[in-house]
């Protein structure tokens, strides 16, 4: 018979050597276990705090950015307002919505889209207008391609 344990079919307990060592393995084991997670844990704080200054940088650098347009775009909203009192009710209403764009800076579609037809207006207004013989002329001029009968 071994003295560390007795066979199964002895009937003998195990001694109390053995039962301590398997404690002692046991305990390793959970303690490894618990390396293992907090380990894991730490590994997630330091990647989640990287990703964390990462975005704080970005939010830094788009405050920054908003910032600097923030100016010029408030000088074009103080130079279009006039705009508003215009004559040419296509003027009067890209102007309204030029000055919405610039109101919300960080809406860029809507700020290009305002900005779009605020200049297709200006430009439209501000054309030179034809002359009473050339606007004449243009009415008078048959249709290409159509017969008059």
């Amino acid at each position: 018979m071994s003295t560390r344990g007795s066979a199964p079919d002895s009937g003998m307990p195990p001694d109390r050597n053995h039962q301590e060592q398997q404690v002692e393995i046991g305990a390793l084991r959970m303690q490894a276990d618990a390396m293992t997670v907090a380990a894991e844990v730490q590994g997630g704080l330091v990647r989640f705090g990287r990703e964390a200054e990462l975005l704080s940088r970005e939010r830094v650098a788009s405050k920054q950015t908003v910032a600097a347009a923030r100016e010029p775009l408030t000088r074009a909203a103080i130079a279009a307002a006039p705009l508003t009192r215009c004559s040419d009710p296509a003027v009067v209403t890209t102007t309204g919505h030029l000055l919405n764009g610039l109101s919300m800076v960080e809406d860029t579609v809507r700020l290009e889209v305002a900005l779009d037809a605020f200049g297709r207006a200006v430009n439209a207004a501000t054309a030179p207008r034809r002359s009473w013989w050339a606007r004449r002329r243009l009415h008078t001029q048959p249709e290409v391609g159509v017969s008059r009968v």
